[in-house]
């Protein structure tokens, strides 16, 4: 059985969110897409005495709707699970087991690629949480991070 999206991080608690010194950031969202335009997406956690890192991110509309697909790069860093938001089913891409250990000390980075919906649907929204873990193999003392982006429908 598949575990819900994000409750592997909402099981991190000691400490409130965003309170660390570290960040979770999101790159490659444009200001403006275009209908099925394909965009590579770089998530990075960072946590200057993070010891494993995690992450989880969805794209959605303003109705919170699911908004273009995700599409995995590295299978064996990232994933793709789905889970319900109320009644809509939305797609999340996060870290494997495998792609949780730091790409340079002190952060993460995921690569993915996203592909914009076939029509307009205006704003999508890009939704990321990050774990910066301690390294004990259970969510103590581990701190959680959040961050937004969003990006309108253009027209070519």
């Amino acid at each position: 059985m598949r575990r819900l999206p994000g409750r592997h991080l909402r099981s991190h608690v000691d400490f409130p969110v965003n309170s660390g010194s570290g960040s979770i950031t999101i790159a490659g969202v444009p200001k403006i897409w275009l209908p099925e335009q394909r965009m590579s997406i770089t998530v990075t956690t960072s946590q200057e005495d993070g010891v494993n890192y995690g992450f989880q991110l969805t794209a959605i509309d303003d109705l919170g709707r699911a908004a273009g697909t995700l599409i995995l790069e590295d299978t064996i860093q990232t994933q793709i699970v789905e889970g319900f938001v109320g009644t809509n089913l939305r797609q999340y891409v996060q870290h494997t087991s495998a792609g949780i250990v730091p790409t340079t000390f002190g952060s993460k980075s995921w690569t993915f690629t996203w592909n914009a919906p076939s029509q307009h649907i205006g704003r999508v929204s890009f939704y990321a949480a990050g774990n910066a873990a301690n390294g004990s193999g259970k969510t103590d003392g581990d701190y959680i991070y959040t961050t937004a982006k969003a990006s309108v429908g253009g027209s070519a």
